[in-house]
């Protein structure tokens, strides 16, 4: 079984691009910072990469900006680059909005 359960904060979110088949897709990167502190007492984050499609691209731009909480249901999917690098995202299958950020001026 193939699934994957994040809960972070939105850093990113691209616009809906329309393929020629006319599928729509979206990519938001999610910021979770880790439960403990770095030796100088920093707590770091990573950031991954979720790739959303159809309904789900459209309905999370509607809902969701920079700075909000949200979780992600879905599956790793790994890729090989050009160069041989391999890279892991994440294909949502479920996005639930948690709180919406803070602005600032």
């Amino acid at each position: 079984m193939n699934t994957v359960i994040i809960i972070g904060k939105v850093t990113n979110l691209s616009d809906i691009r329309t393929l020629e088949s006319g599928v729509k897709v979206a990519n938001v990167d999610v910021e979770i910072e880790r439960t403990y502190a770095n030796s100088d007492g920093v707590y770091e984050s990573d950031t991954f990469s979720v790739t959303l499609w159809k309904s789900l691209a459209e309905n999370l731009q509607e809902v969701v900006s920079v700075g909000d909480t949200i979780g992600v249901k879905g599956r790793l999917v790994e890729k090989t680059t050009s160069k041989g690098f391999r890279l892991c995202e994440i294909v949502a299958e479920k996005v639930t909005a948690i709180s919406k950020g803070t602005a600032y001026a």
